[in-house]
């Protein structure tokens, strides 16, 4: 029995050692090379002198292009502020309004916005009233309050 015991402990001896020898590699390895922080692309975004696209905002329009509501907002966002693009409101209005036709409520707020300070659009108020009931009927905060000043002017 005192054989067995010995070869049993032999065993889980050398499988601790192994784990603690992989860990201790991974650890060194990551010591010397850290992970880059994760952002969005608007948290990296610059302004664009070259004019050339950026590989992450050639994904981003790729999937806008291909109906993706939430690449639609983001390229909504990243037009209206000037990032990785140059600012455009009526082109930040345009990729709003595809994703607020897909119930995105961020983007149907925007564009309730929009039409309600003429950004990208003429003013109508109708329209702005339109978006934010959309939005605020998914429980949008801000469209809510927004419904709520409309309706006092």
């Amino acid at each position: 029995m005192t054989g067995r015991t010995e070869v049993i402990a032999g065993i889980i001896a050398g499988i601790i050692a192994g784990f603690f020898g992989i860990v201790g590699v991974w650890y060194q390895h990551y010591l010397e090379n850290p992970e880059p922080e994760k952002t969005t692309v608007t948290e990296t975004a610059k302004p664009t002198e070259t004019g050339k696209n950026t590989p992450q905002l050639e994904k981003l329009l790729k999937r806008a292009e291909k109906g993706n509501a939430v690449a639609q907002f983001k390229l909504g966002v990243l037009y209206t502020k000037g990032e990785e693009v140059e600012r455009d409101l009526t082109q930040a209005a345009d990729w709003y309004r595809k994703a607020a036709e897909q119930g995105h409520k961020n983007a149907q707020f925007k564009l309730g916005r929009f039409y309600e300070k003429a950004k990208g659009v003429e003013a109508d108020l109708t329209q702005a009233e339109h978006w934010y009931q959309k939005a605020a009927e998914q429980g949008h905060k801000k469209a809510q309050k927004s419904l709520e000043l409309l309706s006092k002017q």
